[in-house]
């Protein structure tokens, strides 16, 4: 067993413990819930990357199947982030329409992942090596989107302690 897949394990299991934890808390604050969120979405790409090696290695099984499940935690951790950042710098917030912006992109990733075959944005060649990969268009958008939210986070907690 490779360092990888004892890394998914314990993460995975750690992502499932924070899961079970705060699920089972009766009344939860709104950051519980964002967390709850955050850990559940970490336990799900943690299982679905282990099946995608599982698979993938023993019953040659095409890996992009697996990665337009691992997606949704791909597309959303971004957001969900963000809104962990949000609400721990003002305690508490009301969903706005506005926040409802935040999620065309990782919506439009997903439906592009589920339809790259036929247009290729997000992959002109996946692989799970990272130097067979060659990305396509959209690619960039998406990554720069996920990065400014993690920015704008990063900033909302320095903000906080500074």
């Amino acid at each position: 067993m490779n360092v990888e897949i004892i890394g998914l394990i314990i993460s995975g299991l750690l992502a499932l413990a924070l899961t079970l934890y705060l699920v089972n808390i009766k009344k939860k604050t709104q950051l519980q819930k964002v967390f709850t969120i955050n850990s559940f979405l970490s336990f799900y790409c943690c299982v679905l990357l282990l099946a995608q090696k599982y698979f993938c290695d023993n019953f040659d099984i095409d890996p992009i199947i697996f990665e337009r499940f691992i997606y949704v935690f791909t597309c959303f951790s971004p957001v969900a982030v963000l809104f962990t950042g949000i609400i721990f710098a003002n305690t508490k917030i009301t969903f706005k329409k506005q926040y409802l912006l935040l999620f065309i992109i990782p919506v439009l990733s997903l439906i592009l992942i589920w339809t790259n075959d036929w247009h290729h944005l997000l992959y002109v060649n996946y692989s799970t090596n990272m130097e067979e990969t060659v990305y396509g268009g959209f690619f960039t958008i998406y990554n720069l989107y996920g990065y400014c939210l993690y920015a704008v986070r990063f900033i909302l907690f320095t903000k906080i302690f500074y």
